[in-house]
């Protein structure tokens, strides 16, 4: 095999990595915003943030050095240029994502006012998007 071939299932690892992360990290909030838990602890999030903040960045890592030696042609490409978006979105994300999670280790979602309550959908939404739209949009390019 050559360094490539183990760049893509390092990609495809950090990838199964980071579902797993989302997963959890979605099912802790998704019990809070259901009022299940009044408060999370703050040590599963910080640990489910913390696993998909790594995959993200060596998704992006490893896509970085598998893109390089056809970046000429990629940047001509509009759904890798699509791709790259979701991806930069994620990470910008990521870090809006660590500001915001303590909120849900000193507060019950229900005693969050609306304005307290719309960056946390926001960015929800943001990272949803995300994952979907640099999955499909790596589908149906690759």
């Amino acid at each position: 095999m050559n360094i490539l071939e183990y760049l893509f299932y390092i990609h495809i690892g950090a990838l199964i990595l980071a579902a797993c992360g989302i997963l959890y990290a979605d099912s802790l909030v998704w019990s809070w915003v259901r009022r299940k838990r009044e408060m999370l602890d703050s040590n599963h999030l910080r640990r489910a943030h913390a696993t998909m903040t790594i995959a993200l960045w060596t998704k992006l890592g490893s896509g970085i050095t598998m893109a390089w030696p056809m970046r000429d042609f990629l940047f001509t490409q509009p759904l890798f240029l699509v791709k790259m978006a979701f991806v930069t979105m994620l990470a910008a994300n990521s870090f809006v994502v660590g500001r915001l999670m303590h909120l849900s280790t000193t507060q019950a979602f229900r005693t969050l006012t609306a304005r307290q309550q719309l960056p946390l959908v926001i960015s929800g939404t943001i990272s949803m998007l995300g994952w979907v739209g640099a999955g499909l949009a790596a589908m149906f390019f690759f």
